[in-house]
This record gives structure tokens, sequence and C-alpha cells, in this order.
């Protein structure tokens, strides 16, 4: 994932609520378009307002020329649904997805074949909303290929002892420093407030928002995809603060005021500057930083002998 965006539909998004762009490690991107909706019904009754513009709307979404067919996704994102009717919708999206042709899709619906009563009731509502978003008969192609982009997402947020927050703060633990994992909770509370104060702002998140926002009250670890190179950043910097003697005859000095002073000068400067005579203690100074650091996440140190 690398961008959610939410109330996106002035920006051309039939399908506005929430828009989750992926790109794979070989820098491929897709995109799942979802509407959320506390309630839903899966019908195609007349007073079923909700399921039918779900429906118009995700057609539109697999109607747009930038469409990416066979990756991207759009459906609905709900709280509370009928379980056999979910479950109806997920298999006949199933078998839609499963059939590599139309003909082979069909032949799931005729005499003999394995879609069941309750899934073909779900496809026979599907092919009329469809062909009343189309203002055309639906062809059986088009019901396939529309199946086959279609996802029903169930979340579980609403109540009092729902399943999803505390999986979700499980999620937060893993991305923090193992000695501040007790924060998620916090920061899941923070995601919340950022995702309702831009609602109305039709705001977008990436990686380096998110991590600018959280980053004030918690500790994130390096991304996945990065540790082992941030691993080898830590050893390599240990390795160059351990060349530095720090001790004379095997004393050393308490350096925690002049550790002080850096730190305040850090609170104010993202660039410090430490001088001094020769021989004062400059590197045993940056000896302490560095490895005193190192103990809090990646340290980059450069010395002459990195060039």
């Amino acid at each position: 994932m690398c961008c959610v965006s939410v109330q996106q539909r002035d920006f051309g998004e039939p399908l506005d609520d929430v828009i989750v762009d992926f790109r794979s490690g070989a820098g491929e991107p897709a995109r799942l378009s979802l509407q959320v909706k506390r309630s839903l019904t899966i019908s195609d009754a007349q007073s079923n307002t909700d399921f039918r513009e779900v429906v118009r709307d995700s057609w539109a979404t697999l109607r747009k020329n930038n469409f990416r067919h066979g990756i991207d996704r759009y459906g609905v994102a709900v709280g509370v649904v009928a379980q056999s009717k979910a479950e109806a919708m997920n298999k006949l999206c199933e078998f839609a997805r499963e059939s590599l042709t139309t003909d082979h899709f069909d032949l799931r619906f005729a005499a003999g074949g394995n879609a069941s009563a309750d899934v073909k009731e779900v496809k026979d509502a599907i092919v009329a909303l469809l062909a009343e978003a189309n203002g055309n008969p639906c062809t059986n192609e088009q019901a396939h290929q529309f199946l086959a982009h279609f996802v029903l997402i169930q979340f579980d947020f609403l109540y009092e002892g729902a399943g999803d927050p505390p999986e979700a703060m499980n999620r937060i633990r893993d991305c923090l420093v193992p000695e501040e994992a007790d924060k998620a909770p916090v920061v899941w509370s923070r995601l919340i407030e950022l995702a309702r104060s831009s609602t109305g702002s039709a705001g977008q998140f990436d990686r380096a928002r998110l991590v600018r926002s959280t980053a004030q009250i918690a500790r994130l670890r390096g991304a996945n995809s990065l540790r082992p190179d941030l691993e080898k950043l830590r050893a390599l910097a240990h390795s160059y603060a351990e060349g530095i003697q720090d001790d004379v005859g095997g004393t050393r000095l308490d350096r925690a005021p002049l550790l002080k002073d850096v730190d305040t000068a850090l609170s104010s400067s993202r660039l410090i500057e430490i001088r001094g005579l020769p021989g004062s203690g400059k590197s045993a100074l940056l000896r302490r930083i560095v490895q005193r650091d190192t103990e809090h996440g990646p340290v980059l140190f450069l010395n002459g002998r990195s060039a």
C-alpha cells in the first residue's frame, strides 16, 4: 500500500469513500475503490437505494479509461450485512474470478452447474441492477467482468467488544519499536482522528505523512523491506564507534553534561558541529552519542574510512 485517499468524488472517483493505491515490489500499481456503509442489504428491491448506488458506482469505476482489468478492484466495505447474502455474494465473485471465460462462468448456472440457489438469486439481482445502471440489458460478458472485480469487505468497528480494533492495534504494535509497543492504542486513536479530520477535505495519506503524524507520539520501526539494510547500517555504525578510543589507561570521563548539551542543541537544530581542541574528547563524545542512539534505532555514522 502506498496511498489512501478519502472522499474523492470531486476528483473523478465514483466510489469515493476510500481509495487505496498499492504498488508491488516490481513497481506495478493497483487500486481498490470502496464505498463504506454502516449496513447493507443485498437485493434489487426498489427501496434498496444503498445497494443500487454501490452497483451503479462500481459499474462506473469498471468503465473508467484508466481501470486496470484483472488488477484493480472495487466494491463495498460494510459493518452489518445478512451473513447468508454476504456468503452468496462472495461465492459469486469467487466463481467469476475463477472462470477464465464467460462461457465457463455461465456453465456454473446451467443445469447441473455448481451455483447454489442463493448464489443464483444474488446474480439475478446484480444483473438487474447492471441493466438499470447501463440503460440497456446486461450481457453475460459484462456481468462476468463486473463480478470478477467486485469485492465485499466486512468490518467490525462499530460496537463495544468489536473484534477489528484489537487486530488493528496488534498490527500497529508490529510497526513500533519494542519498548513503545504499549503505545499502540494511542497511535490507533491518532489514526482515527486523522481519518475523521481529512474526510471533509478529501485528504490523502502516504507513508511519509503517516510517519510524520505518528512519530510525534511513538517511535516506529523501519519498514520490513528495509530492515536488512538498516541492520547493516547499525552494525557498521557500531563498528566505527568501537574503533574510537574513549579511555586513558582504562579510565573514562563522565560526559553526561556534554551529552545533555548535544541533546539540547539537536532539539532546535537538525545539524550541529562539535568543536574543541585536539585531544579534548570530541571523538569520544561522538562515540557515546552513537552507542546510545543505536539502542533506540538505526544510526548513519560516516567516518574517513567510509569514503
